[in-house]
């Protein structure tokens, strides 16, 4: 027992030690700001004007717990960007007539729901702002939360101001179709680098695979394909046999360019 009091006296001291140093550490790390997030959003980096135009227009808003911050079938309203807390989405399957409903239909039908969570850092409401659909899903708090907003009117009205290629409008259109590729966001970022976004209007056709694109993906409404007459529904990846589609809706693609994909390592 004496032969090892010196390594008891030892561990003890270390203890001591490093709870001292807890004593030293914030009690809570603070969150970043609406206006460090508001920062960090890809359509939004390194466009100060832009950014500065959106503080101005943006609201702050408070949500306690069980608030509901959208519901599900409304028209929508505007864009919360989530500073803190939890928010619970429960949304209804995808469907591609969820993205062709007009702004006076409702869903009619039951439909499989799933759920899903966002904190921090999240966006909520982007698509539906674009193109005007109503909301599929309902957004409750649970915890207390907050968030920054922008009305659909501040937005559109920004996409006025900022018009000019590339245009707000383009930006979120090109991160929304980012995200909805699928990858890990490090490995859309390296690959679609050199990815621009293509508006098709209805109707007509549009040329794919021509030897200067290596991949395409649609990332909203749909489209057919003229020779095998296979119906793309988004988010799809066109296959490589595709030469040729007429949108029967207006339709936004995303193409990668080959001559860009042999340059990433």
């Amino acid at each position: 027992a004496n032969a090892l009091r010196p390594l008891f006296t030892i561990c003890c001291k270390m203890i001591e030690v490093k709870m001292k140093r807890l004593q030293k550490f914030p009690a809570a790390i603070q969150p970043p700001t609406a206006e460090e997030l508001l920062k960090n959003l890809p359509w939004l980096q390194n466009a100060e004007k832009q950014i500065e135009f959106i503080k101005y227009k943006a609201k702050l808003l408070y949500f306690d717990y069980g608030d509901i911050v959208v519901h599900q079938g409304e028209d929508p309203r505007g864009i919360h960007l989530i500073v803190s807390g939890l928010d619970h989405i429960i949304m209804l399957s995808f469907s591609p007539e969820s993205f062709q409903v007009s702004s006076s239909s409702r869903p009619g039908k039951t439909m499989p729901v799933f759920t899903d969570y966002r904190s921090s850092g999240a966006i909520i409401g982007e698509l539906n702002c674009l193109t005007q659909q109503i909301m599929e899903v309902t957004v409750t708090c649970e915890t207390v939360a907050q968030t920054c907003y922008i009305s659909i009117d501040d937005l559109f009205e920004a996409f006025d101001v900022f018009s000019e290629f590339p245009s707000l409008e383009y930006k979120i259109w090109l991160a929304l179709a980012i995200r909805i590729a699928g990858w890990s966001y490090n490995s859309i970022c390296s690959y679609l680098a050199r990815a621009y976004v293509v508006d098709i209007e209805k109707n007509n056709r549009f040329d794919l695979y021509d030897g200067t694109v290596e991949d395409a993906f649609l990332i909203y409404g749909s489209c057919e394909d003229i020779q095998s007459q296979k119906s793309y529904d988004a988010p799809s990846y066109i296959a490589k046999t595709t030469h040729q589609v007429i949108e029967p809706l207006s339709n936004y693609f995303q193409k990668a360019d080959a001559k860009y994909r042999n340059s990433i390592i």
